[in-house]
Protein backbone atom coordinates (compact mmCIF):
# COMPACT_ATOMS: atom_id res chain seq x y z
CA UNK A 1 0.00 0.00 0.00
CA UNK A 2 2.87 2.28 0.85
CA UNK A 3 4.41 1.71 -2.60
CA UNK A 4 1.06 2.56 -4.18
CA UNK A 5 0.84 5.83 -2.22
CA UNK A 6 4.40 6.80 -3.14
CA UNK A 7 3.73 6.02 -6.76
CA UNK A 8 0.56 8.14 -6.73
CA UNK A 9 2.43 11.03 -5.13
CA UNK A 10 5.15 10.78 -7.78
CA UNK A 11 2.57 10.81 -10.57
CA UNK A 12 0.85 13.85 -8.98
CA UNK A 13 4.19 15.64 -8.69
CA UNK A 14 5.04 14.95 -12.34
CA UNK A 15 1.59 16.16 -13.49
CA UNK A 16 1.83 19.34 -11.38
CA UNK A 17 5.30 20.09 -12.76
CA UNK A 18 4.13 19.49 -16.34
CA UNK A 19 1.14 21.81 -15.88
CA UNK A 20 3.34 24.51 -14.34
CA UNK A 21 5.74 24.31 -17.27
CA UNK A 22 2.84 24.50 -19.73
CA UNK A 23 1.54 27.66 -18.04
CA UNK A 24 4.97 29.28 -18.27
CA UNK A 25 5.12 28.81 -22.05
CA UNK A 26 2.08 31.05 -22.57
CA UNK A 27 3.41 34.54 -23.21
CA UNK A 28 1.69 37.70 -22.19
CA UNK A 29 1.65 40.47 -24.77
CA UNK A 30 2.86 43.88 -23.76
CA UNK A 31 0.67 46.91 -24.43
CA UNK A 32 2.72 47.82 -27.49
CA UNK A 33 2.51 44.29 -28.92
CA UNK A 34 -1.23 44.17 -28.25
CA UNK A 35 -1.80 47.49 -30.07
CA UNK A 36 0.34 46.25 -32.96
CA UNK A 37 -1.71 43.03 -33.17
CA UNK A 38 -5.01 44.96 -33.09
CA UNK A 39 -3.78 47.27 -35.86
CA UNK A 40 -2.78 44.24 -37.94
CA UNK A 41 -6.21 42.65 -37.38
CA UNK A 42 -7.99 45.89 -38.39
CA UNK A 43 -5.91 46.13 -41.57
CA UNK A 44 -6.69 42.52 -42.48
CA UNK A 45 -10.43 43.12 -41.96
CA UNK A 46 -10.24 46.35 -43.99
CA UNK A 47 -8.54 44.52 -46.86
CA UNK A 48 -11.09 41.66 -46.79
CA UNK A 49 -14.00 44.11 -46.89
CA UNK A 50 -12.33 46.17 -49.64
CA UNK A 51 -11.81 43.00 -51.68
CA UNK A 52 -15.51 42.18 -51.30
CA UNK A 53 -16.46 45.65 -52.58
CA UNK A 54 -13.98 45.33 -55.43
CA UNK A 55 -15.47 41.98 -56.47
CA UNK A 56 -19.00 43.40 -56.44
CA UNK A 57 -17.99 46.36 -58.60
CA UNK A 58 -15.97 44.27 -61.06
CA UNK A 59 -18.84 41.76 -61.32
CA UNK A 60 -21.13 44.78 -61.89
CA UNK A 61 -23.43 43.68 -59.09
CA UNK A 62 -23.04 46.64 -56.71
CA UNK A 63 -25.35 48.96 -54.75
CA UNK A 64 -24.13 51.91 -52.69
CA UNK A 65 -26.92 52.76 -50.25
CA UNK A 66 -26.31 56.35 -49.18
CA UNK A 67 -26.83 57.38 -45.58
CA UNK A 68 -25.67 60.95 -46.32
CA UNK A 69 -25.78 63.10 -49.45
CA UNK A 70 -24.46 66.57 -50.14
CA UNK A 71 -23.35 68.98 -52.82
CA UNK A 72 -19.86 70.07 -53.78
CA UNK A 73 -19.37 72.54 -50.91
CA UNK A 74 -22.28 71.67 -48.64
CA UNK A 75 -22.46 69.74 -45.40
CA UNK A 76 -23.89 66.25 -46.03
CA UNK A 77 -27.39 65.58 -44.71
CA UNK A 78 -28.69 62.27 -43.38
CA UNK A 79 -31.11 60.54 -45.74
CA UNK A 80 -33.02 57.26 -46.03
CA UNK A 81 -30.69 54.69 -47.59
CA UNK A 82 -33.55 52.78 -49.27
CA UNK A 83 -34.27 55.63 -51.71
CA UNK A 84 -30.79 57.17 -52.06
CA UNK A 85 -28.49 54.85 -53.92
CA UNK A 86 -26.21 54.14 -56.86
CA UNK A 87 -26.78 50.76 -58.45
CA UNK A 88 -24.62 48.92 -60.98
CA UNK A 89 -26.39 46.01 -62.64
CA UNK A 90 -24.50 44.65 -65.63
CA UNK A 91 -24.14 47.48 -68.15
CA UNK A 92 -26.88 49.54 -66.46
CA UNK A 93 -26.26 52.26 -63.90
CA UNK A 94 -29.05 53.75 -61.78
CA UNK A 95 -28.64 56.88 -59.65
CA UNK A 96 -31.52 57.84 -57.39
CA UNK A 97 -31.84 60.42 -54.66
CA UNK A 98 -34.73 61.89 -52.75
CA UNK A 99 -35.93 63.10 -49.38
CA UNK A 100 -38.84 60.67 -48.87
CA UNK A 101 -41.29 63.57 -49.02
CA UNK A 102 -43.53 62.02 -51.66
CA UNK A 103 -42.94 64.92 -54.04
CA UNK A 104 -40.37 65.33 -56.76
CA UNK A 105 -40.05 63.97 -60.23
CA UNK A 106 -39.68 60.36 -59.08
CA UNK A 107 -42.43 60.41 -56.45
CA UNK A 108 -39.84 60.04 -53.68
CA UNK A 109 -38.79 63.66 -53.31
CA UNK A 110 -36.00 63.56 -55.88
CA UNK A 111 -34.95 62.09 -59.22
CA UNK A 112 -34.01 58.75 -60.72
CA UNK A 113 -31.65 58.20 -63.66
CA UNK A 114 -31.14 55.00 -65.57
CA UNK A 115 -28.30 54.87 -68.04
CA UNK A 116 -25.83 52.70 -69.86
CA UNK A 117 -22.19 52.46 -68.85
CA UNK A 118 -19.90 53.80 -71.57
CA UNK A 119 -16.54 53.55 -69.82
CA UNK A 120 -15.42 51.69 -66.71
CA UNK A 121 -11.97 52.26 -65.12
CA UNK A 122 -10.88 50.86 -61.76
CA UNK A 123 -7.74 51.10 -59.65
CA UNK A 124 -6.62 49.69 -56.30
CA UNK A 125 -4.44 52.29 -54.56
CA UNK A 126 -2.71 49.69 -52.37
CA UNK A 127 -2.87 48.07 -48.97
CA UNK A 128 -4.76 50.13 -46.42
CA UNK A 129 -5.99 52.53 -49.11
CA UNK A 130 -9.12 52.81 -51.21
CA UNK A 131 -10.29 50.99 -54.30
CA UNK A 132 -11.52 53.58 -56.81
CA UNK A 133 -13.75 53.26 -59.84
CA UNK A 134 -14.55 55.87 -62.47
CA UNK A 135 -17.65 55.19 -64.53
CA UNK A 136 -18.96 57.29 -67.39
CA UNK A 137 -22.57 56.67 -68.26
CA UNK A 138 -25.05 58.00 -70.75
CA UNK A 139 -28.72 58.59 -70.05
CA UNK A 140 -31.17 60.38 -72.31
CA UNK A 141 -32.28 62.53 -69.36
CA UNK A 142 -28.94 64.35 -69.01
CA UNK A 143 -27.06 66.53 -71.44
CA UNK A 144 -23.89 64.67 -72.32
CA UNK A 145 -22.17 62.04 -70.26
CA UNK A 146 -22.23 61.90 -66.45
CA UNK A 147 -19.31 60.55 -64.42
CA UNK A 148 -19.56 58.53 -61.21
CA UNK A 149 -16.46 58.11 -59.02
CA UNK A 150 -16.85 55.36 -56.40
CA UNK A 151 -14.36 54.83 -53.56
CA UNK A 152 -14.56 51.67 -51.44
CA UNK A 153 -13.03 52.00 -47.96
CA UNK A 154 -13.43 48.74 -46.06
CA UNK A 155 -17.17 48.22 -45.60
CA UNK A 156 -18.04 51.83 -46.47
CA UNK A 157 -18.25 53.57 -49.83
CA UNK A 158 -18.35 57.12 -51.14
CA UNK A 159 -19.35 58.34 -54.57
CA UNK A 160 -19.42 61.60 -56.48
CA UNK A 161 -21.67 62.14 -59.48
CA UNK A 162 -20.52 64.83 -61.91
CA UNK A 163 -22.74 66.27 -64.64
CA UNK A 164 -22.63 69.65 -66.36
CA UNK A 165 -20.32 71.13 -63.71
CA UNK A 166 -22.58 70.02 -60.85
CA UNK A 167 -21.64 67.42 -58.25
CA UNK A 168 -23.59 65.29 -55.79
CA UNK A 169 -21.79 63.24 -53.11
CA UNK A 170 -23.07 59.98 -51.62
CA UNK A 171 -21.71 58.33 -48.45
CA UNK A 172 -22.88 54.99 -47.08
CA UNK A 173 -22.46 51.24 -47.21
CA UNK A 174 -22.51 48.80 -50.11
CA UNK A 175 -24.06 45.42 -50.89
CA UNK A 176 -24.86 43.20 -53.84
CA UNK A 177 -28.09 43.79 -55.76
CA UNK A 178 -29.58 40.71 -54.14
CA UNK A 179 -28.67 41.76 -50.59
CA UNK A 180 -29.68 45.42 -50.87
CA UNK A 181 -33.03 46.83 -49.81
CA UNK A 182 -33.85 49.71 -52.12
CA UNK A 183 -37.06 51.30 -53.42
CA UNK A 184 -36.40 52.20 -57.02
CA UNK A 185 -38.73 54.60 -58.81
CA UNK A 186 -39.35 54.56 -62.55
CA UNK A 187 -40.08 58.28 -62.95
CA UNK A 188 -37.13 60.18 -64.35
CA UNK A 189 -36.22 63.83 -64.12
CA UNK A 190 -33.49 66.43 -64.43
CA UNK A 191 -30.14 66.24 -62.68
CA UNK A 192 -29.84 68.57 -59.65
Amino acid sequence: MRKYMLMMMAVMLVMTTAMAQKEKTVEKLTGKELRKQKKKDRLELFELQKQEGRSLIEDRDFVLQAERIGGKNSIPINVANQINFIRIDGDDLIVQYGLNAGAGRNGLGGVTYEGKIRRFDAKDLGEGKTYTTRIQFFTPYLNGVATVNIRVRGNQAQASIWSNGQVLNFEGFYASNENSSIAQSQTLGSFF
